[in-house]
């Protein structure tokens, strides 16, 4: 558990005796939820299509989990152009789960 995760959960103990406001509260979720969201990493053309690879899929296969053409993956994998932040971050997660993970 992270830091702010720990404080959060001490924090939630603490208003539920009172001793912390509900705005105060909700100051402190915001926070909290800022930082459980993992920043969206960049990746390569190569990193991407070993992403593919790894998940055993075929670009068609990708292109209809993340909601993109075809075209897309072919794109991104030859360097030609970049997944927007919403596929970037579909591409981390399938990274970093396995495919499962959004299925």
């Amino acid at each position: 558990m992270s830091e702010i995760n720990k404080i959060a959960a001490m924090a939630k103990r603490y208003h539920a005796h009172g001793a912390i406001t509900d705005e105060s509260m909700k100051k402190i979720d915001a926070l909290a939820a800022k930082k459980m969201v993992p920043k969206v990493r960049t990746l390569s053309a190569n990193q991407i299509e070993r992403v593919r690879l790894r998940a055993n899929l075929s670009q068609a296969a990708m292109a209809s989990i993340v909601g993109m053409s075809v075209s897309s993956i072919t794109k991104w994998e030859s360097g030609k152009s970049k997944p927007n932040a919403a596929a970037m971050r579909l591409l981390n997660i399938i990274e970093e789960k396995g495919v499962s993970a959004i299925l």
